[in-house]
């Protein structure tokens, strides 16, 4: 019985474009279950433009970045009792 990634070819994809498929289906889903003034339907135009230009910063250069879970990990690690 195939899987769904096999159904659908998604398992032919390189291990880039499957954390680039992943970082955008979590963006969707995160934004779809937790709607806030902050999801893109409550950003004015410039932040939209901004929060664009920042993600599409992190896809080509994702070294770059540090992943949030990392960031509060470290915060929590730094400031907890």
């Amino acid at each position: 019985m195939p899987t769904m990634m096999a159904a659908l070819g998604l398992d032919k994809l390189t291990a880039d474009h499957n954390r680039q498929l992943a970082g955008e289906s979590e963006r969707d889903l995160v934004e779809e279950a937790t709607p806030s003034p902050f999801s893109p339907s409550g950003l004015t135009e410039s932040q939209r433009t901004e929060l664009h230009r920042r993600l599409e910063d992190i896809e080509q250069h994702p070294d770059d970045w540090v992943p949030w879970n990392e960031v509060q990990t470290e915060v929590q690690r730094r400031y907890s009792p």
